[in-house]
């Protein structure tokens, strides 16, 4: 650039529409047991596909937030699942609603913010199925040493000694 000359700078940009994110398809258990944990999804969605933006996303349970996700980032066009975890200590049907608050840029379509839902928090009774899943990602170094030895009415019946080791996933 010459300080004596004036110089143009031409930009070739288009306008772009202002982001419409919204809240999606809400998952809830059925049921929860008070004192214990629930978690409760969310697939926030930005529907203009033009620009992106960041927002807060809140889990309200009867009126009161539980949970939050601050500064979650959409792309223009694109998703993002959430999960809350909330406890609850009383029991009783309670409504859920999760909002996407303070988006910035802004906001195209303010109706579509919020979603709701609701979970029965009480004792299980015994005609309801339960479960525990537990998924473990561990990377193993394991070595056992084992002398055993089997004696019946004081009867030395068999001996037996083994080394066993394990690596891998």
């Amino acid at each position: 650039i010459d300080a004596h000359r004036t110089n143009l700078v031409t930009v070739v940009e288009t306008v772009k529409l202002r982001p419409d994110l919204s809240p999606t398809n809400l998952s809830v258990p059925t049921r929860g047991v008070p004192g214990n944990p629930v978690n409760i999804s969310v697939v926030l969605r930005e529907l203009r596909g033009d620009s992106g933006a960041t927002t807060n996303l809140v889990l309200y349970a009867d009126g009161t937030a539980v949970d939050r996700a601050n500064g979650v980032w959409v792309d223009a066009a694109g998703t993002v699942s959430c999960v809350f975890t909330h406890s609850f200590n009383s029991a009783g049907t309670k409504q859920l609603e999760v909002k996407a608050e303070q988006t910035a840029p802004g906001d195209y379509d303010l109706s579509n913010n919020a979603l709701t839902g609701t979970v029965v928090i009480g004792p299980i009774t015994n005609d309801e199925l339960n479960y525990d899943v537990q998924v473990i990602d561990g990377d193993d170094d394991y070595r056992a040493h084992t002398f055993e030895k089997l004696y019946v009415n004081g009867v030395l019946q068999t001996e037996r000694e083994e080394d066993f080791s394990a690596k891998g996933w």
